[in-house]
């Protein structure tokens, strides 16, 4: 009997195909009642995806994806990232843990950074009411903003801007990503981004933004 594999698509859902070679796929679907990861198949017609249940964990999830695409209860199968990761299943860490080791995340929210240089007698209402201006789109939200400096410019001031995204992106990837959906939105970031994951599987490394020495603000 042929190895079970369960493929990661560029879109990131994961797809099993069975003997017929009819595909099985697994989505997140956060937005349902306490159910985070949808089994969805082709309807008769072939061309419709419909649901068909839905599961509170990615391995339930992917365990009954292949039970539906082979008939098979409780096989061993292996997952594929697309840069050519492996893991097999079962484990005994969680599919997202062992994901997150080599570098997958499902990311929640993409954060950016945006910059604004205002005369000193601007107050932070002020300046939030400039920053909230910029922002254009429905799923783009504003967070803090802070004072980076002050000088005969002006005060320099900061502000993070919160993006929804919800897919599957490697660490490595996360900076471009961020980048070009930022650019998207007409928001001028600075090039350095943060990011949250769906759920706190594994610590990822902070993000420090590189001011210029002479722009750093010491308290006395």
């Amino acid at each position: 009997m042929a190895a079970i594999v369960v493929n990661m698509l560029d879109d990131g859902a994961f797809e099993v195909v069975g003997s017929q070679g009819e595909g099985v796929r697994v989505l997140n679907n956060d937005e349902g009642a306490n159910k985070s990861w949808v089994i969805m198949k082709r309807d008769w017609t072939g061309v419709r995806w419909e649901v068909l249940w839905d599961f509170t964990s990615l391995d339930s999830a992917l365990n009954a994806a292949v039970y539906e695409a082979t008939g098979e209860e409780k096989p061993d199968y292996e997952v594929r990232m697309p840069d050519g990761m492996t893991f097999k299943r079962p484990g005994v860490k969680t599919a997202e843990e062992v994901m997150a080791s080599a570098g997958w995340y499902f990311v929640a929210e993409l954060i950016g950074f945006i910059p604004l240089t205002t005369s000193s007698d601007r107050s932070t209402f002020d300046v939030r009411a400039e920053f909230a201006k910029m922002i254009k789109g429905d799923d783009v939200r504003l967070g803090d903003v802070n004072i980076s400096d002050e000088d005969d410019e002006g005060r320099h001031w900061i502000a993070d801007v919160v993006l929804d995204y919800r897919g599957w992106l490697h660490l490595d990837e996360i900076h471009a990503a961020a980048a070009e959906e930022f650019r998207k939105e007409g928001l001028n970031v600075i090039p350095f981004f943060d990011h949250r994951t769906r759920t706190n599987v594994a610590c990822s490394e902070a993000v420090i933004l590189q001011f210029p020495k002479d722009r750093v603000v010491r308290a006395a």
